[in-house]
């Protein structure tokens, strides 16, 4: 599954440059990782996804990669991971 969306939501609720995010980055070592950012992350989630994060699964997340996951796991699958999708053609 991609997580580049994920990453990217969660670049924006850290103020961190994009790119700079590793799936194996501890959230405890990240300095902007804090209350603040929890509930950014929940609002920003429900704004951006129409997602619904449960702040306990959220709590259990200790990596950037684990809360790609999380998110990821309740987004729809975007056009490129939609099994048997096939681009049309006009003409």
């Amino acid at each position: 599954m991609d997580s580049r969306r994920s990453l990217q939501f969660i670049e924006e609720v850290l103020e961190a440059p994009a790119g700079t995010l590793k799936a194996d980055e501890l959230l405890a070592d990240i300095k902007n990782w804090d209350s603040l950012a929890f509930l950014t992350l929940l609002a920003g989630a429900e704004t951006k996804f129409g997602l619904t994060l449960n702040p306990a699964d959220v709590r259990k997340c200790e990596s950037v990669g684990r809360l790609c996951a999380l998110i990821e796991s309740q987004l729809p699958p975007g056009p490129e991971e939609r099994s048997g999708s096939q681009p049309t053609t006009a003409g």
